[in-house]
């Protein structure tokens, strides 16, 4: 009988498990890989934070119909996103380690054999078709003889074939602007510093504005270089959001990040392997990571449809930074078009901003279908105004920003109860608020509930 083999973040579902009988019929992802002593797989069950370990025979890959994932994937995000990470979730990257950047100067490994790629594309056959397939097998087999040992990523908010072109502006019938977020941070005079990230930046703008018309103007740039805007954790939200909004459908639109990432342990219960991927801001040892939660709160889950988003994300652990649901590993002898570990983690955050958007669209109609006219407004009576409700009573409501709270009743990270902290944001629509703990230099997405004012 031919062993069984599961993808970490595999859908499977539990069958025949004798020792816990209740479980069989639910479905689950796969958290680890078999453990040698005991022949089991550690699951995690979807939306929660609850584990259970199971014999590999006791599981069945599960996959969702393609029909489902599709239109889950469009009730999850309006925009059409796609992403290349340096690195995927569990890997560390070597930042010291950068290669020469073809036309340009000395940059990072990802950024480097990214533009290699699509340098070869331009001067050998422009003509042809830049698939991600071609991208991503060329990519690492670029890192693999430079010696590096990350294995990059693809993730993408729709079902993506090997087949499937890249494109940085749509061949056919695009009518939209151009527009770009290039952030790069070299942390100057750390010493995990990153001397060459500005080098990244500058590469890829060179690139877009020679081979797809991209103009200065098109830009909005991020860069610690005492000319950009810095790019403290404030700003970077702040552009996150007011780069969102601004885009239009038909908008070619492209993003590049070149720092530091990391990783820390999930509070929310909605990643698969118990983790949440940061970004690290110029100023994150004062302010704290962008945790993956915000950045698709804030910048991915704000792009309207229509819009097509590509990015790069030169920096360590940002496979799933992004928290796109479909994934295109590299690791291992080649690359599958395998669905099966689809995983949407903000997905009742994403229902409820659509059910937001909803309710503002039929606001505005019945604001405009009832609008009195000037005798009607002058015959109408003044009434006095109810106060507006106040968002959370009691233990749920949430703190103001820049509040001083003790850290209390927390069970995935027991460790940090007691530990003072600073409140960093607003509640989110997931009930929760991002609070930096100073003497640790992170940031952790809590419930008020867990938060006590000092």
């Amino acid at each position: 009988m031919k062993k069984k083999k599961f993808a970490i973040n595999a859908r499977v579902k539990i069958v025949d498990f004798d020792e816990e009988p209740e479980l069989n019929g639910f479905t689950a992802f796969v958290r680890s890989k078999p453990k040698k002593s005991s022949g089991r797989i550690k699951v995690i069950f979807p939306n929660t934070t609850e584990t259970v370990k199971v014999p590999v025979e006791c599981l069945e890959l599960f996959p969702a119909p393609m029909s489902e994932l599709t239109q889950h994937a469009r009730e999850y995000l309006s925009a059409s996103v796609n992403l290349i990470s340096a690195s995927e979730d569990a890997t560390p990257l070597d930042q010291s380690n950068r290669s020469n950047s073809t036309e340009g100067v000395e940059g990072g490994a990802c950024t480097a054999a990214f533009l290699s790629i699509l340098y070869d594309h331009q001067n050998i056959n422009p003509d042809g078709v830049l698939s991600f397939g071609r991208i991503m097998k060329n990519m690492k087999q670029i890192l693999e003889s430079r010696g590096q040992q990350q294995q990059p990523q693809l993730s993408s908010s729709r079902p993506v074939q090997l087949a499937t072109p890249w494109e940085f502006v749509p061949s056919q019938n695009f009518s939209g602007n151009r527009r770009a977020l290039i952030i790069g941070i070299r942390y100057k005079g750390a010493p995990w510093e990153l001397p060459n990230s500005h080098g990244d930046c500058d590469n890829m703008m060179k690139y877009l504005k020679r081979a797809h018309g991209f103009e200065d103007n098109d830009f909005t740039i991020l860069m610690d270089d005492d000319e950009h805007t810095p790019p403290t954790r404030a700003n970077l939200l702040k552009a996150f959001g007011k780069f969102a909004s601004e885009c239009r459908p038909n908008d070619a639109v492209y993003f590049h990040f070149s720092g530091h990432g990391g990783t820390i342990p999930d509070e929310s219960g909605d990643e698969t392997d118990g983790m949440d991927e940061t970004m690290y801001p110029m100023d994150y040892l004062d302010a704290g990571e962008i945790v993956d939660d915000e950045v698709f709160e804030e910048f991915i889950l704000q792009i309207c449809a229509g819009v097509t988003l590509n990015a790069v994300v030169d920096s360590a652990h940002s496979g799933s930074v992004f928290d796109l649901p479909f994934e295109l590993l590299t690791a291992g002898k080649g690359l599958d078009e395998d669905f099966s570990a689809v995983h949407f983690p903000h997905m009742e955050i994403a229902r409820e901003h659509n059910r937001k958007k909803e309710r503002m669209k039929q606001e505005r109609g019945n604001s405009q279908r009832a609008t009195p006219s000037p005798s009607q407004n002058r015959a109408r009576k003044r009434v006095p105004r109810e106060e507006p409700a106040r968002q959370g009573s009691g233990i749920n409501r949430p703190h103001p920003i820049d509040a001083v709270v003790t850290l209390t009743g927390l069970k995935i990270t027991p460790h940090l109860n007691g530990r003072t902290a600073i409140v960093k944001s607003q509640m989110g629509s997931n009930g929760r608020q991002h609070v930096f703990v100073k003497g640790l230099g992170r940031s952790y997405a809590l419930k008020p509930a867990n938060l006590q004012l000092k």
